[in-house]
Order: structure tokens, then sequence, then C-alpha cells
């Protein structure tokens, strides 16, 4: 059974390494994910792969981004699917809108989220 990780900040941990999907600055989002080497290049290429590998109620993944870049992108999470970027800083540049999307049963821990004018930061959709 996953379990929460009891380090300097709070990060859901999966029940296998298998359900990690990896993001980096050196990937490419047609990789599989599946490890640091085949890193997926955005966090929402990797967001879907994970719902593609079968995220769901105890079976829960986690997108780790593994360096410090910027990530410029509108994320839509999807649930039983957390992202662990404690050193990334999450932007949308363009336009209105959200930067983050939220649905229930996910979680984001990240360094920074930027917004411009009429955007929001992060948004939970109750639906």
């Amino acid at each position: 059974m996953p379990k929460a990780y009891q380090g300097p900040y709070p990060v859901f941990v999966p029940a296998s390494e298998q359900d990690v999907i990896y993001v980096g600055k050196h990937g490419n989002d047609a990789n599989s994910g599946l490890n640091v080497q085949n890193a997926k290049l955005t966090i929402q290429a990797a967001i879907t792969q994970a719902v593609t590998n079968g995220a769901a109620v105890g079976n829960e993944y986690v997108v780790k981004v593994t360096d410090s870049g910027i990530y410029d992108e509108a994320l839509t999470l999807a649930a039983y699917v957390h992202i662990d970027a404690p050193f990334a800083r999450l932007i949308k540049s363009s336009a209105a809108g959200n930067v983050i999307t939220a649905v229930a049963n996910t979680s984001v821990i990240c360094g920074w989220i930027d917004v411009i004018t009429a955007q929001i930061g992060y948004v939970k959709n109750n639906a």
C-alpha cells in the first residue's frame, strides 16, 4: 500500500517504481518515461502516460520532474496522478486561463507557480 513520504516535504510515494513517470529537460514526449534515461519532456505528456498506464484508486502514479527547469504549459491533472516537481517552476506564459487545473485525488509539489494577468495559478475542479 502506498504511504506518505517522510522527508523534508510531503509527497505521495507510489507502491512500485513502475508507477513513476519521469520528466526532464533532456526528455522527449515520445519516450516511455519509465526511467530517467527515457524521460518525457513535458509534464502533461507524463500525466497522459500515467492515465494510459492505468492510474486508478489502488494504482496511483507519480510524475517525477528530475530537474529545476521552467515548465511552460497549462496542466490538467488526472485523478490518482501526483506531481513531484520540488525544484521546477510551473508557468503558462500565454493568454488567460489556469496554470494548473486539478481534480480530486491529486497532489502537486513544485518550487514556483507563476501567473500573468487574468490567470489563475491553481484551480480545483469539483466535477
